[in-house]
């Protein structure tokens, strides 16, 4: 401790022990300290004071130690007038002179203890908190499996402790997290069986786990992701992950619904044409449809078929095959023939002999109908005036035609016989001069006669050809003429409307 001494003030001049000239002086050693204070009239005083010290009082905090966590620590002093501890919150009295705290952390504890006339001491203790060993694992195991821990069986995630006593005496906590491995969905897509097949499919499709992935089906020898050929029934799949970890699914194969389609042909219009058709119905939907096996069509319409017998390939949304027959018919054929092309004299006729099959059910249709005998017959007569190509038509009652067709050709002969002489001599033989026509004539438009040196003395119009009762009988004015030799100009009409001109000579004969 320090004492500190004044003299007090007004003084001219100080004198303290070991030599102070001041006012004021500390001490810190104990014994008898003199003063001699002068004023301003050469006056000294004198006085001395005894300076003892207490006996020792120190605080001794014992040494430094470290403890396990959670200990709990007594500190206590005696032989002081006062306590303070700090820090305060770490103990349970601050101001008493013995204390108790629990160590959670590593921590300083100061203690301040005094008495009463004022001397203090303090000290200070470091409690040093030993780390605890916490030691974790992480275990992880299959969902559905058990394992053991510390010696006791678990299903479920979660921490599992056990305490143990180290080397120092404090506590270590061994914590062993169990959790589960990632799931593993044994996911699963089945396809039915048609009917009366056995073309079932299953697909596993598993999600989750550790791949890669093993398979194992209740079918013997399968361990490929996807199972064929499945008659229906129930099957079982096991799917296995790196991790050793099972998901199992159970399933049914099952069968789809036979489906029906009402068919309904159309036959062909007529024989040959490629016009059939066929029509599908169905209450089944996503239904597709083939002629040949290979190339099908959603469309429920086949069009431009010709007769026949036909197969009917139908592949439904399940993939499910399907067949059924149908018939496209037509029409009888029919048959038309007409002779081959010929040839007619202008003015003759001939039965176009054509022929039909059936032919009591068709109708007949000629064209051009000139010179035809009927243009609703089989067989009509011609008489062409021209070279004409003649159509037949036959229709049956289904709209259906054939055709074929003949050429007559027309040889246009000028078939008019003129008499070279006669004889009017009134014996009924040869009397008259007069033209003679063959089929092809129409009319003698005019008949004229000339003498020797031209003068006109026969002129008749319109005679009809091949009639003997008509003509020159000889005479000229009612007069009959001598016998010799005459010109003639004829102009004859045939029956195609052509006009032709015939000179010559005549000898009249008596």
């Amino acid at each position: 401790g320090a004492v500190r001494l004044d003299a007090g003030p007004g003084f001219l001049s100080y004198q303290l022990q070991d030599c102070i000239t001041q006012q004021t002086s500390t001490s810190t050693a104990p014994g008898t300290y003199r003063l001699e204070p002068a004023h301003t009239c050469g006056g000294v005083h004198a006085d001395s004071i005894l300076i003892t010290v207490e006996p020792a009082t120190q605080v001794i905090l014992p040494a430094d130690t470290a403890v396990c966590p959670g200990s709990t620590l007594t500190y206590s002093l005696d032989g002081f007038d006062s306590y303070q501890w700090f820090p305060a919150a770490a103990v349970d009295c601050a101001d008493c002179p013995a204390v108790n705290l629990t160590i959670d952390t590593s921590i300083s504890i100061i203690v301040v203890a005094g008495t009463a006339i004022g001397c203090y001491s303090t000290d200070t203790v470091r409690i040093e908190r030993i780390p605890a060993i916490y030691t974790t694992d992480t275990l992880l195991f299959c969902i559905g499996d058990t394992v053991t821990v510390f010696g006791q069986p678990a299903s479920s995630p979660g921490d599992y402790e056990m305490a143990f006593t180290t080397a120092n005496g404090c506590d270590s906590i061994h914590t062993i997290t169990l959790a589960f491995f990632a799931p593993i969905e044994a996911g699963l897509t089945t396809t039915e069986s048609c009917p009366g097949a056995e073309n079932g499919q299953a697909m596993a499709n598993p999600g989750g786990g550790l791949p890669p992935y093993q398979y194992f089906w209740s079918v013997p020898g399968e361990n490929a992701s996807t199972l064929d050929s499945l008659p229906p029934g129930s099957y079982q799949l096991t799917v296995t992950d790196a991790n050793g970890c099972r998901a199992e699914v159970s399933f049914t194969i099952g069968e789809f619904d036979v489906f029906s389609v009402s068919l309904t042909p159309a036959d062909a219009s007529c024989f040959g044409e490629a016009d059939g058709s066929l029509f599908i119905e169905s209450e089944e939907a996503g239904l597709q449809f083939s002629l040949d096996g290979a190339n099908y069509q959603p469309a429920p319409l086949f069009t431009g078929l010709e007769a026949g017998e036909y197969q009917l390939y139908i592949l439904s949304a399940n993939g499910c095959e399907g067949q059924a027959s149908f018939r496209i018919g037509q029409p009888p054929e029919i048959i038309l023939r007409l002779p081959q092309d010929t040839s007619v004299n202008l003015g003759d006729s001939l039965l176009l002999r054509a022929q039909a099959v059936p032919a009591d059910s068709l109708l007949f249709s000629w064209s051009p109908e000139e010179g035809l005998s009927c243009a609703d017959c089989l067989q009509p007569v011609a008489s062409p005036l021209q070279t004409t190509v003649y159509q037949l038509i036959a229709e049956d009652n289904f709209g259906c035609s054939a055709e074929d067709g003949i050429e007559v050709r027309v040889n246009f002969e000028q078939k008019v016989y003129i008499p070279t002489a006669f004889s009017p001599n009134e014996d009924g033989r040869n009397d008259l001069f007069y033209l003679y026509g063959g089929a092809g004539v129409a009319n003698i438009l005019r008949l004229r006669v000339f003498g020797r040196w031209g003068e006109l003395i026969y002129d008749e119009q319109n005679l009809a050809p091949n009639q003997p009762g008509r003509g020159w009988d000889g005479t000229f004015r009612g007069r009959k003429l001598n016998p010799g030799v005459f010109v003639y100009v004829a102009e004859v009409e045939f029956i195609n409307g052509q006009v032709a001109v015939f000179k010559g000579e005549v000898n009249l004969v008596r």
